[in-house]
Parts: C-alpha cells; sequence; structure tokens
C-alpha cells in the first residue's frame, strides 16, 4: 500500500509505499496529494520512501505510475526517493537525468540527509529582468540548472497575470556557459520556452550560437535571431515587432 507521512518539515510531502502497492493505492493516497497541490498551485518537494517491507507493484499500480508521470510531473520541484531495493535505486539514477525536476536517490539510513536536500532553500535565479514592455532579458552567467527556471516563472508569472503573454525574450550574455547542468535542465528549458507561449527568441552574443538556435527554436516552436553581443537594442526592437 501507499500511505501519507506525517510529522515532515514544513513545505515537504511524504508518501511510504510497502506490502503490495495497487492501482487503488495510487487513486486514494497519490493522486490527492497531486490533484491538492496543483489546485493551491504549488509545485512539490516530495520524499518517497521504498520499503523496507516492500513486496510488489500491481500491473494496475505500474501503469498508474505512468499516467502519474504523464499528467502531473510538471508539478515536482524536488523528490528524494529513499529506498535500499537495488532494482529501484538503478532505475531512478539511469533516469534522474532526463527528468524535468530534481530528483536524488538515499539509502534509509540518509532519511535524515535527504529531508535536509528536500528542505533547503533553492539557488538564486540566473540573472533576469522583465522590461517594461513585456520584453523579458536574461542574462546567464553559469550552465543552465533546472531550478533556474523556478525564478524565471515567477517573474514572468507577474507579468502574464494581467497580460496574455510575453512580448519576447532576449538572452544577453557576451559568452554564454556551456549549456546545461543535466537533460532535466535542457527539458525544463525547452518547457519554460513553451510556456511562454513566444514567437521569437533574441540570443545576443559573441559566441558562435547559430546551429544550437536553431535546434532549439524548432523544439520550442519560437523564431530564434541572433544578434552580436552590442547589439542589445536592436535585439530588443526586433523582439517588439509584430511579424
Amino acid at each position: 500500500m501507499i500511505e501519507r507521512l506525517q510529522g515532515l518539515p514544513p513545505g515537504i510531502d511524504g508518501l511510504r509505499a510497502h506490502g503490495t502497492v495497487t492501482a487503488e493505492d495510487y487513486r486514494n493516497s497519490v493522486r490527492p496529494l497531486l490533484d491538492q497541490a496543483r489546485s493551491e498551485r504549488r509545485r512539490l518537494r516530495l520524499v518517497y520512501q521504498l520499503g523496507p517491507q516492500l513486496d510488489r507493484f500491481t500491473a494496475g499500480a505500474v501503469w498508474e505510475d505512468a499516467k502519474v508521470g504523464l499528467g502531473y510531473l510538471s508539478l515536482f520541484d524536488r523528490c528524494a526517493i529513499v529506498t535500499d531495493v537495488g532494482w529501484i535505486r538503478c532505475t531512478v539514477h539511469s533516469l534522474a537525468s532526463a527528468m524535468p525536476c530534481q530528483v536524488r536517490v538515499y539509502p534509509h539510513s540518509d532519511w535524515a540527509q535527504a529531508l535536509s536536500w528536500l528542505g533547503s532553500p533553492p539557488a538564486p535565479p540566473i540573472p533576469h529582468r522583465l522590461l517594461s514592455d513585456g520584453v523579458l532579458l536574461v542574462e546567464p552567467d553559469r550552465r543552465l540548472r533546472q531550478e533556474d527556471f523556478d525564478g524565471l516563472y515567477s517573474t514572468v508569472s507577474q507579468w502574464t497575470a494581467e497580460h496574455a503573454k510575453l512580448t519576447g525574450l532576449i538572452v544577453h550574455a557576451q559568452k554564454l556557459p556551456p549549456g546545461w547542468e543535466s537533460i532535466g535542465a535542457l527539458v525544463r528549458h525547452v518547457q519554460f520556452l513553451r510556456s511562454l507561449q513566444l514567437e521569437r527568441v533574441a540570443l545576443v552574443t559573441d559566441a558562435k550560437l547559430a546551429s544550437v538556435a536553431a535546434r532549439l527554436g524548432g523544439l520550442a516552436g519560437v523564431t530564434v535571431r541572433h544578434f552580436p553581443y552590442e547589439q542589445v537594442d536592436e535585439a530588443i526592437a526586433w523582439t517588439r515587432k509584430v511579424p
């Protein structure tokens, strides 16, 4: 079965799986937690303890788990998997880098460390500012991490609460950092761009990024144009134009 954990630090939700896990467990314990987080518009920091008395997952439970991943994964901020079950640890390790949220695996002996990580404050986002007409100017100074986009989401939500969408996005850095910290960061980046419903993104940099920009723009469904680092004003004017 799956049960909610009580007595956890503020801001952390928890589940424990033991015995035989069924589809009904997901409907009775997991989905209510996720639906509550969605209705409250909050990101989840979840500790998920599997075992030590874990026997098996039924076929229905596996199917429900897949549906939860498809429908609710964007709600997660951090997830700590606490288990000593070898095949679960190996599976999570192999998939963690591709997840759009931060995932870490801990043995039961490191329970306190898992809670400490979940409760730690998020890293400061990459430098950015929102111009008065809805152009988001981002100035990355390091490799992009999954949590970087949380701060960007917060800034953007203040604008989109009163407007349909942003006018445009500008990435301004003389020499951009070497990509993303993980595949999950790349996934979160694409999700972020898609959520903005942008039509134009300007890369203002002296780095040679034409091929990367084209691929990323195609993934996110936006038009990407490259400008030299000193031409930030021209880039702002371009993003403001109606195609």
